[in-house]
Protein backbone atom coordinates (compact mmCIF):
# COMPACT_ATOMS: atom_id res chain seq x y z
CA UNK A 1 0.00 0.00 0.00
CA UNK A 2 2.97 2.48 1.15
CA UNK A 3 4.37 1.53 -2.41
CA UNK A 4 1.22 2.22 -4.22
CA UNK A 5 1.08 5.67 -2.56
CA UNK A 6 4.47 6.61 -3.31
CA UNK A 7 4.42 5.91 -6.96
CA UNK A 8 0.88 7.52 -7.52
CA UNK A 9 -0.40 10.79 -6.35
CA UNK A 10 -3.63 11.05 -4.27
CA UNK A 11 -5.04 12.75 -7.41
CA UNK A 12 -3.99 9.92 -9.84
CA UNK A 13 -5.71 7.39 -7.46
CA UNK A 14 -8.69 9.46 -6.87
CA UNK A 15 -8.64 9.26 -11.14
CA UNK A 16 -7.95 5.94 -11.44
CA UNK A 17 -10.91 4.86 -8.86
CA UNK A 18 -13.15 7.48 -10.10
CA UNK A 19 -12.30 5.81 -13.86
CA UNK A 20 -13.36 2.29 -12.15
CA UNK A 21 -16.14 3.16 -10.81
CA UNK A 22 -17.32 5.08 -13.87
CA UNK A 23 -16.41 1.96 -16.01
CA UNK A 24 -18.75 0.20 -13.33
CA UNK A 25 -21.43 1.99 -13.42
CA UNK A 26 -20.95 2.00 -17.73
CA UNK A 27 -21.13 -1.86 -17.57
CA UNK A 28 -24.22 -1.91 -15.52
CA UNK A 29 -25.72 0.70 -17.04
CA UNK A 30 -24.87 -1.58 -20.47
CA UNK A 31 -26.20 -4.49 -18.59
CA UNK A 32 -29.92 -2.90 -18.30
CA UNK A 33 -29.90 -1.75 -21.74
CA UNK A 34 -29.51 -4.98 -22.99
CA UNK A 35 -31.64 -6.85 -20.18
CA UNK A 36 -34.53 -4.06 -21.17
CA UNK A 37 -34.43 -4.62 -24.76
CA UNK A 38 -34.40 -8.45 -24.04
CA UNK A 39 -37.48 -7.99 -21.95
CA UNK A 40 -38.76 -5.46 -24.55
CA UNK A 41 -38.58 -8.05 -27.27
CA UNK A 42 -39.95 -11.32 -24.79
CA UNK A 43 -42.81 -8.41 -23.98
CA UNK A 44 -43.29 -7.74 -27.93
CA UNK A 45 -43.07 -12.18 -28.47
CA UNK A 46 -45.52 -12.25 -25.67
CA UNK A 47 -48.04 -9.34 -26.86
CA UNK A 48 -48.05 -11.11 -30.46
CA UNK A 49 -48.76 -14.56 -28.84
CA UNK A 50 -51.20 -13.26 -26.72
CA UNK A 51 -52.75 -10.99 -29.91
CA UNK A 52 -52.67 -14.71 -31.68
CA UNK A 53 -54.18 -16.66 -29.20
CA UNK A 54 -57.19 -14.08 -28.98
CA UNK A 55 -57.52 -14.27 -32.99
CA UNK A 56 -57.54 -18.56 -32.50
CA UNK A 57 -60.11 -17.99 -29.94
CA UNK A 58 -62.24 -15.49 -32.08
CA UNK A 59 -61.61 -17.97 -35.23
CA UNK A 60 -62.71 -20.92 -32.46
CA UNK A 61 -65.99 -18.65 -31.92
CA UNK A 62 -66.67 -18.10 -34.86
CA UNK A 63 -66.62 -21.45 -36.25
CA UNK A 64 -68.64 -22.24 -33.26
CA UNK A 65 -70.95 -19.97 -34.61
CA UNK A 66 -70.94 -20.99 -38.37
CA UNK A 67 -71.52 -24.46 -36.95
CA UNK A 68 -74.83 -23.19 -34.44
CA UNK A 69 -76.09 -21.33 -37.64
CA UNK A 70 -75.72 -24.45 -40.50
CA UNK A 71 -77.49 -26.90 -37.42
CA UNK A 72 -80.44 -24.64 -37.10
CA UNK A 73 -80.69 -23.76 -41.04
CA UNK A 74 -80.74 -27.86 -40.74
CA UNK A 75 -83.40 -27.91 -38.58
CA UNK A 76 -85.54 -25.23 -40.65
CA UNK A 77 -85.07 -26.65 -43.76
CA UNK A 78 -86.42 -30.40 -42.26
CA UNK A 79 -89.69 -28.31 -40.77
CA UNK A 80 -89.98 -26.63 -44.33
CA UNK A 81 -89.67 -30.26 -45.76
CA UNK A 82 -92.44 -31.69 -43.34
CA UNK A 83 -94.54 -28.36 -43.63
CA UNK A 84 -94.46 -28.70 -47.37
CA UNK A 85 -95.42 -32.76 -47.36
CA UNK A 86 -98.25 -31.82 -44.49
CA UNK A 87 -99.32 -28.99 -47.76
CA UNK A 88 -99.27 -31.40 -50.34
CA UNK A 89 -101.28 -34.08 -48.48
CA UNK A 90 -103.83 -31.12 -47.91
CA UNK A 91 -103.98 -30.24 -51.56
CA UNK A 92 -104.22 -33.28 -52.50
CA UNK A 93 -107.52 -34.37 -50.26
CA UNK A 94 -108.92 -30.76 -51.22
CA UNK A 95 -108.27 -31.40 -54.70
CA UNK A 96 -109.86 -35.14 -54.83
CA UNK A 97 -112.99 -33.23 -52.75
CA UNK A 98 -113.01 -30.53 -55.61
CA UNK A 99 -112.71 -32.95 -58.24
CA UNK A 100 -115.72 -35.04 -56.45
CA UNK A 101 -117.63 -31.66 -56.23
CA UNK A 102 -116.92 -30.64 -60.22
CA UNK A 103 -117.92 -34.33 -61.05
CA UNK A 104 -121.32 -34.02 -58.75
CA UNK A 105 -121.96 -30.40 -60.07
CA UNK A 106 -121.45 -32.14 -63.98
CA UNK A 107 -124.15 -34.84 -63.15
CA UNK A 108 -126.63 -32.42 -61.40
CA UNK A 109 -126.51 -30.73 -64.73
CA UNK A 110 -126.32 -33.60 -66.84
CA UNK A 111 -129.39 -34.61 -64.81
CA UNK A 112 -131.04 -30.94 -65.20
CA UNK A 113 -130.37 -30.62 -69.17
CA UNK A 114 -131.84 -34.17 -69.49
CA UNK A 115 -135.31 -33.39 -67.28
CA UNK A 116 -135.27 -30.15 -69.50
CA UNK A 117 -134.93 -31.71 -72.67
CA UNK A 118 -137.79 -34.58 -71.88
CA UNK A 119 -139.86 -31.31 -70.64
CA UNK A 120 -139.36 -29.14 -73.83
CA UNK A 121 -139.99 -32.56 -75.94
CA UNK A 122 -143.33 -32.82 -74.38
CA UNK A 123 -144.06 -29.03 -75.29
CA UNK A 124 -142.43 -28.75 -78.54
CA UNK A 125 -140.79 -25.65 -78.11
CA UNK A 126 -138.07 -24.00 -76.11
CA UNK A 127 -138.00 -20.63 -75.24
CA UNK A 128 -134.92 -18.26 -75.68
CA UNK A 129 -133.83 -18.11 -71.59
CA UNK A 130 -134.34 -21.94 -70.90
CA UNK A 131 -132.21 -22.36 -74.33
CA UNK A 132 -129.21 -19.63 -73.31
CA UNK A 133 -129.40 -21.60 -70.11
CA UNK A 134 -129.75 -25.20 -71.53
CA UNK A 135 -125.92 -23.80 -73.87
CA UNK A 136 -124.21 -22.34 -71.09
Amino acid sequence: MIELLTTYTLVEILVFIFIILAALKEGWSLIDFFRNKAKKKYEEETCEDKRMEEIFNRLDSFEKNVKEAWQKEQDLYNEFVEFKKECTNHFEATNAKLEMLTQSDKDSIKSWIVEKHHHFMKLGWVDDFNMDAIES
